[in-house]
């Protein structure tokens, strides 16, 4: 149905001590046609 992409995210400084996720957001999403969302935002646990 979908494509799967694998990679790393590099964070250009240190995160806050204590930080135990991140969020990782897209201000862009194409739709191709569908009913989806015009942005998606998902957060990572730093573990």
């Amino acid at each position: 149905m979908g494509a799967t992409v694998n990679g790393v995210i590099v964070f250009t400084s240190p995160l806050p001590a204590g930080a135990d996720e991140a969020e990782l957001s897209f201000g862009t999403v194409f739709r191709h046609g569908f009913d989806g969302p015009e942005s998606v935002s998902i957060k990572l646990p730093l573990s």
